[in-house]
């Protein structure tokens, strides 16, 4: 519910300009009408209060500065960093300053694959318990609520309210409370932050859940990037690889070019190209001739941990001599860059072809 300034003033019981001065300063947040007018949560007046109520002005400004203060402390260490436990770790010591807490865990979360994975983790005492580094959410449902509501949540030891499962997590580490938010980055959730306190039972202001929030946005963007990193790293790799797989080729079409066996270069460029697609077998064919076929050797070391389902990719070209087609089978599925680069085999082996006679059986 949002109240005019008016009514904000008579719950906190003083002057509308002194309610304006703590609005301008951030100790009540407020938002403004089209007609230029503030406007304030009932909850957020309701906690100034209290707060007002139990201490002194200047005390409620000096926690709001803190606050405010650590908030943009984070920001200015987030952005010196670049690796990304360094800068998540970072993170983490900035929640457990801001929430007064005694560690804090940062994990990625994949939806499809249903766990979290523990990236940072860091305390007040500078050591770790050694929790385990990956939760699978169907034991969790309340942190899977978390991540799919994509909104925050306090589970103290002893609410009978709370989730079974979350308070005998608690039990097991010796802790009292846990606040757990959703890092969201654009409208996706992709990780979650865990505040603990091993000494007490919370309950945390909205205030205070606000800024832990803008923490947890930093935590967000770094996971992504991250991604974003691995992703770049490995189209590079595998551009590599193709690059590799194109070199051989051409140098073994070179070969064939300048050999009057027309047989034994296709069996060549089998061989090289099973072992650059870390293949399971490869074979080449004119028409319903089979010209030249090779299999990987059992338990050859390049064929790495690939396992899985075998696929068998195939590509063809038209010759003078008949259909030209070339089939791999692979350990796994193929990806688009080996797909177009069988495509460019086939050229390559088509132009072989015009090498075959009466030897290959055209």
């Amino acid at each position: 519910m949002m109240l005019s300034m008016g009514q904000a003033t008579r719950i906190l019981g003083v002057t509308p300009i002194t309610a304006r001065r703590w609005a301008e300063a951030g100790l009540l947040p407020c938002v403004r009408t089209p007609g230029g007018h503030r406007r304030v949560a009932r909850e957020d007046v309701i906690e100034l209060s209290r707060a007002v109520g139990g201490s002194s002005r200047a005390t409620v400004r000096k926690a709001r500065e803190r606050e405010l203060e650590t908030l943009v402390e984070a920001s200015i260490a987030v952005a010196g960093q670049l690796e990304q436990e360094a800068l998540l770790v970072e993170i983490a010591k900035h929640v457990i300053r801001l929430c007064r807490c005694h560690s804090c865990t940062i994990g990625s979360y994949p939806p499809e694959e249903g766990t979290v994975t523990i990236i940072a983790e860091y305390d007040s005492s500078d050591s770790t318990k050694g929790i385990p580094g990956v939760y699978d959410l169907r034991e969790f449902p309340a942190t899977l609520a978390v991540l799919a509501e994509q909104a925050p949540k306090v589970v103290n030891v002893n609410d009978p309210r709370a989730d079974p499962a979350e308070r005998a997590d608690l039990r097991r580490w010796g802790d009292m409370s846990n606040l757990m938010l959703p890092l969201v980055f654009r409208g996706r959730s992709i990780g979650l932050l865990e505040a603990v306190d091993w000494e007490r039972e919370r309950t945390y202001s909205r205030q205070e859940i606000r800024l832990v929030g803008a923490l947890a946005g930093h935590a967000a963007v770094a996971l992504h990037n991250a991604e974003l990193y691995r992703a770049a790293d490995s189209v590079d790799a595998a551009m590599r690889g193709l690059h590799e797989l194109v070199r051989n080729v051409s140098a073994q079409v070179l070969r064939a070019s300048e050999s009057s066996d027309a047989v034994e270069p296709f069996a060549a460029i089998a061989t090289v190209i099973r072992d650059s697609f870390a293949a399971l077998s490869f074979m080449v064919a004119l028409d319903d001739a089979v010209v030249a076929a090779t299999t990987a050797p059992p338990g050859d070391a390049t064929l790495g941990p690939r396992g899985g389902e075998a696929r068998a990719l195939t590509s063809g070209a038209d010759t003078s001599h008949g259909r030209l087609s070339i089939t791999v089978v692979m350990p796994t599925a193929a990806t688009d860059g080996e797909s177009d680069l069988l495509e460019m085999v086939a050229a390559f082996v088509a132009l072989l072809s015009t090498l075959a006679d009466a030897s290959v059986g055209v």
